[in-house]
């Protein structure tokens, strides 16, 4: 041994782990390039960071393109015999030192291996650093080489690579020098990756700013690899219609055929379809072909794979008409397919219809099966034949009636006609069998005064609202009350009619609408802090005070007073709860704090017991209840004996005359006679319970002289405590 060799293997062996001592001492040392190997081999002895920092600092110090080109190649050599952990090390201090060219120079060197090696070097190459985007690099090299020496193409601008003149040049030439085993050096790289997990997808990032004439070049060379048509379409799917366009250019150019790209596209998803279709037309491909591929592949009339390929022929301009005029001579399942294909794309159906008014009878009466087959859509033919085609209303009608639609299924175009005509057609159909229930489903959200037409029609052949409201509320389990109400206010129908009618049908079908009427209503706060201070007094827990509202305008104030009207017949106001909203004629100004507690208790009620409450309550209000006075003394007393309360929160005081109404006078004796039984009184008189134990119990009375007054609460006692413990 020399001393030469001796220095430079005891240099190694002793070389210090700090990174910057390692990158001094190697170029000191005069390494000499056939002894890379050896110095890799004792800086694996030491630790796999040695081997790192050898590799990195040794490629970090070489001056010359032939210097890296010759030592890199001893360092890889010399990796294939580390182990996996140390040869990763060897990768990651090239790819990090080198860049792109350090990843092109291992890609061309994988290349090169017998496959099980490569499998194993590309593993440890993407664990280094390594991307699949280099590879689709080193493979497009790969590509204008071969098509240099096996295809006579247009010469195409080369891919742009970052800093890799040098690199780009010496692949080349390395390709050069082995064009015969291009092939085999594709199918190794792309079995290594592909046995790693690394998809084409991956490998075509690259690809997307290509030619059409160099992704034909890697295509021919990676089917000539062995690689199926359908691997690089899966691959592509995410790309723009324009790069797809690109791919079947070049898919046209290796020999591929329409059906050949449809039959592979038809596999991966229509999503994918859409762009390979819209491609293949801006190639010049066929219309014709293309729906035969489709008639020939759709199950039925429904599948998407129609509405997937008239859509990508959207994108081609000027071209759907050319697949309706393919229809035209086609089976019955085909219109039907491309009826449902254009609906379903937004393309307007007056354009269909413009087009088949210049084919003729036979179309419109297919049209016709197709519209009853897709469903709902007939109204908008009739609305075009009506105004454009009206030769042609017998033949559709024709086609409707042989696909089995029934009269019901007319009145969706009969309301947007007369309300005499189609005050008849809801008589034929009531004649047949059918109930109000049964045309509201075929007609309640359609466009337009529909709805109006209907409702009057209804009435003229003599159905009330009763009749309308057991439709609504009862037969279709309020799936039209919205629609319906809102119709019936726009014309003008009396609110005390509408809850008479609900009231006849029961007190469940009666607080449905008043809750719902309500919801009409324009706007609402929560409770204010000195209002909810108030309601806690009184009602503890017992009510979810977040969800309790007020309203705050009235552009419905006419719903307001019409429900008013309905039990007092007359024009004062009174505040009133649906379900936790509480109602008032806001330009009274604000409500005050007695009102509050009667109406918050509605709100408890309806904790309780539910919805129902509010007929409760309505009922209570009428002849057939017991109003509001549980048995207090409900008349005036002289002003001599009048309270002054703070009963508003802006701190106007009020002057009460009436002291049944606002302290319950002399209702101990009801009180007491319950027995605590909070039951055995109204809805109604339960607000006026609570109310008067909050009036006696928390708000300041005063007589004609300014002396406070104090009112017993014993009586009232055990029903606060029962509505505040609940």
């Amino acid at each position: 041994m020399t001393t030469e060799k001796k220095s430079n293997q005891k240099g190694t062996k002793h070389l210090k782990n700090d990174k910057k001592q390692i990158g001094m001492q190697i170029r000191k040392q005069d390494i000499a390039s056939k002894d890379i190997g050896k110095h890799l081999k004792v800086a694996a002895s030491k630790s796999k960071n040695a081997i790192y920092s050898f590799t990195r600092d040794l490629i970090g110090t070489q001056q010359t393109k032939e210097q890296f080109l010759d030592e890199t190649q001893r360092l890889f050599d010399a990796s294939i015999k580390l182990t996996a952990p140390e040869r990763k090390m060897v990768l990651s201090g090239v790819l990090d030192q080198a860049g792109q060219a350090g990843s092109l120079f291992v890609i061309q060197n994988i290349s090169a291996l017998k496959k099980k090696d490569a499998r194993t070097c590309m593993k440890d190459f993407m664990e280094a650093g390594g991307s699949m985007p280099d590879i689709a690099v080193w493979l497009q090299y790969a590509g204008q080489v071969l098509r240099k020496h096996r295809v006579k193409s247009p010469e195409t601008a080369n891919i742009v690579v970052d800093a890799l003149d040098d690199a780009a040049e010496w692949l080349v030439d390395a390709l050069e020098d082995t064009v015969d085993g291009i092939v085999e050096a594709v199918d190794a790289i792309i079995d290594a990756a592909t046995n790693i997990g690394e998809g084409l997808a991956r490998l075509f990032e690259k690809v997307v700013a290509w030619t059409a004439e160099q992704i034909g070049d890697m295509l021919a060379a990676l089917i000539e690899a062995g690689r199926e048509l359908g691997e690089f379409i899966g691959a592509v799917f995410v790309w723009t219609y324009n790069q797809a366009s690109k791919f079947v250019e070049a898919a046209f150019a290796v020999g591929y055929t329409i059906a050949d790209i449809l039959k592979t596209v038809v596999s991966e998803s229509y999503f994918v379809m859409r762009r390979f279709v819209n491609g293949i037309i801006k190639n010049l491909g066929p219309i014709s072909d293309i729906f035969n591929f489709v008639l020939d592949q759709a199950e039925n009339a429904t599948s998407a794979l129609w509405r997937s390929t008239l859509l990508a022929v959207r994108y081609a301009k000027g071209r759907l008409m050319s697949a309706l005029d393919w229809v035209a001579t086609q089976s019955q399942m085909a219109l039907e397919g491309m009826l449902r294909a254009w609906e379903s794309i937004g393309e307007a159906l007056s354009t269909f219809y413009e087009w088949a008014n210049t084919t003729g009878t036979l179309i419109w009466e297919k049209i016709g099966i197709a519209t009853a087959a897709i469903g709902n859509s007939f109204y908008y033919a009739y609305h075009f034949l009506t105004t454009s085609a009206i030769p042609f209303i017998f033949d559709y009608t024709r086609g409707l009636l042989d696909a089995g639609i029934a009269i019901a299924g007319l009145i969706s175009w009969a309301v947007t006609e007369t309300v005499e005509a189609c005050a008849e057609v809801i008589r034929a159909g009531l004649d047949a069998g059918l109930t109000i229930g049964n045309m509201l489903v075929e007609i309640a959200q359609d466009p337009g005064n529909a709805l109006g037409i209907f409702i009057q029609g209804m009435q003229d052949i003599g159905q009330t609202l009763d009749d309308l409201f057991q439709a609504v509320i009862i037969d279709t389990a309020e799936e039209f009350l919205e629609e319906v109400v809102a119709m019936l206010i726009e014309l003008r129908e009396a609110v005390q009619d509408m809850l008479m009618a609900t009231l006849r049908l029961g007190a469940a079908a009666f607080a449905t609408l008043i809750a719902h009427l309500f919801c009409l209503l324009g706007s609402y706060r929560g409770l204010r802090p000195e209002e909810e201070a108030d309601a806690r007094l009184v009602f503890g827990n017992s009510l979810d005070y977040q969800n309790v509202f007020l309203s705050t305008e009235d552009p419905l104030n006419f719903i307001i007073f019409g429900i008013q009207d309905l039990w007092t017949k007359e024009p004062q106001s009174r505040a009133f709860v649906t379900i936790n909203l509480i109602n008032f004629d806001v330009s009274d100004g604000t409500i005050d704090r007695p009102t509050l507690i009667h109406e918050l208790t509605h709100i408890w009620q309806s904790k309780e017991v539910g919805g129902i409450y509010m007929a409760e309550a309505a009922i209570a209000q009428t002849d057939l209840g017991s109003g509001y006075n549980y048995g207090y003394a409900d008349s005036n007393v002289p002003v001599a004996n009048s309270l002054t309360i703070n009963d508003r929160y802006d701190g106007i005081t009020t002057n009460h005359r009436n002291l049944g109404r606002i302290l319950g006078r002399n209702g101990e004796t009801a009180l007491n006679d319950a027995n605590g039984d909070f039951e055995a009184f109204n809805r109604e008189q339960q607000g006026q319970i609570m109310m008067h134990w909050f009036v006696r119990k928390h708000l300041t009375l005063l007589d004609t002289v300014g002396n406070p007054v104090v009112f017993d609460t014993a009586a009232f006692d055990p029903y606060q405590q029962f509505v505040f413990n609940s």
